[in-house]
């Protein structure tokens, strides 16, 4: 008896062990993130990023490879050699061997550029540029990622508006068909004008249900962007509020963009490498000086005669002048310069898309302030309506279809606002972007 006791309290408590293990594990995966947190776990989780954070290791690593030229190649090499068969000669009626059957190498070698017409030079400048490149390219990326985060949290909290405008019309329409069912029980209006009520909360059902998996799709997708598992249940937290920020006028902002986008150091990097690669294509023209320099010990005799070791030391200076290669120098300088060429159409191109782009943002930053500028009161002067209403309906005083035309134009005001707001917020956001106002 005490034993079924001892076991029956024994399964109770794993069970709850159990319970309480698993509610803590729900538990720790249940999040709450603001836009800030958003930015600060995408830098740290995205995929995209944190492959272009490799990028910019590898160059790193081609650098260091490049500035390797500058310094001298040392090598060592040692051998064995052992003869089968060592052939014999006659001299003075005695047999001299030739050779030995076992020979032992050994031997040093150091090579070192002196001179190479620029080619290690401009190498290593290409390495540099190439370097830098990457690394811009990286905060291009960031930059990019950073106003995707923002764009993304910013839709999940208009998918969260929508869900709360069409539950809280769903629920209007819902009391307005109870009120419906009294008035018909009434006497006061017929089964028709009921059916239509009717009706009209199915299809708010249906909105609301489209709002609800909108906002789900929303939600996955942000979590993607940040790079976190997609079972997490993550709830996001902000403001979709209409909050006016001053920005740059619209010169300032121009002259800005010009001079800190990302795009543009690039090419100026770019122009850079060009330059550099016509002097590395230029270098073929010069000559080469190469210091090499080989000690080496050798014994014939076997490994413990220790006199029969010799030593020798040589040093060589070459110079080495190009005379003819078929006009292949030319034909690398040419395509060097072509490059060169080809660099600046794609500056003076990028320059005037970046003036296109910049005008566009500040036109839409305008348009969006004007537009939002009567939309809170416009929910306002609908919620009044449609209390007013109501009211009126409940007295017999107004139509279904005025309360219905109320309610209706209450849920477009407010989508409306949301959207306006929702529009401001990315029109500032794309602004801030297009004159590199977010590289700070």
């Amino acid at each position: 008896m005490n034993f079924n006791k001892y076991l029956i309290s024994l399964i109770i408590l794993v069970l709850v062990a159990g319970f309480v293990g698993s509610a803590g594990k729900v538990q720790a995966q249940q999040r709450s993130l603001s836009l800030d947190e958003c930015i600060k776990t995408a830098l740290a989780n995205n995929k995209q990023l944190l492959l272009f954070q490799e990028k910019t290791n590898n160059a790193r690593a081609k650098k260091i490879e490049a500035a390797g030229s500058y310094w001298p190649n040392i090598s060592a090499m040692g051998a064995y050699i052992y003869n089968h068969k060592i052939n014999m000669v006659n001299f003075a009626g005695t047999e001299l061997p030739l050779g030995a059957r076992d020979s032992y190498l050994g031997k040093l070698s150091l090579t070192q550029p002196l001179f190479m017409g620029g080619k290690i030079y401009q190498s290593n400048r290409q390495a540099d540029i190439g370097m830098q490149l990457v690394n811009w390219d990286y905060l291009k990326q960031r930059d990019d990622l950073l106003y995707q985060v923002k764009q993304s949290f910013y839709t999940v909290l208009l998918a969260q508006q929508m869900v709360r405008i069409n539950q809280e019309a769903y629920e209007v329409v819902a009391a307005h068909l109870k009120v419906s069912h009294a008035l018909y029980n009434e006497g006061k209006m017929s089964n028709y004008d009921v059916s239509r009520v009717k009706v009209q909360l199915a299809n708010q059902k249906t909105s609301l249900i489209k709002a609800q998996n909108n906002l789900k799709i929303n939600v996955d997708a942000l979590i993607n962007i940040l790079g976190l598992e997609p079972a997490q249940e993550i709830e996001f937290v902000g403001q979709l509020d209409y909050v006016e920020k001053s920005v740059q006028d619209y010169e300032t902002g121009l002259n800005q963009a010009l001079g800190k986008r990302i795009e543009v150091r690039q090419l100026l990097l770019q122009e850079e490498a060009a330059n550099s690669l016509v002097l590395l294509a230029q270098s073929g023209h010069w000559p080469n000086l190469l210091l090499n320099s080989v000690a080496s010990r050798q014994n014939s005799s076997g490994f413990g005669a220790d006199l029969a070791w010799t030593n020798s030391w040589t040093t060589t200076v070459s110079l080495t002048i190009p005379l003819f290669e078929g006009f292949a120098t030319k034909a690398r300088i040419d395509q060097a310069k072509s490059q060169k060429e080809q660099v600046r159409l794609t500056k003076d191109q990028l320059i005037d898309s970046i003036k296109i782009e910049v005008k566009q943002a500040y036109f839409t930053l305008a348009q969006a302030k004007d537009n939002i500028a009567g939309q809170g009161e416009n929910v306002d002067t609908a919620k009044d309506n449609l209390r007013i209403a109501q009211e009126r309906y409940k007295l017999g005083l107004m139509s279904d279809i005025e309360v219905r035309d109320a309610e209706l134009t209450l849920t477009q005001a407010e989508i409306n606002y949301y959207q306006a707001t929702y529009e401001y917020i990315m029109a500032q956001a794309k602004v801030e972007k297009v004159i590199g106002e977010t590289l700070k």
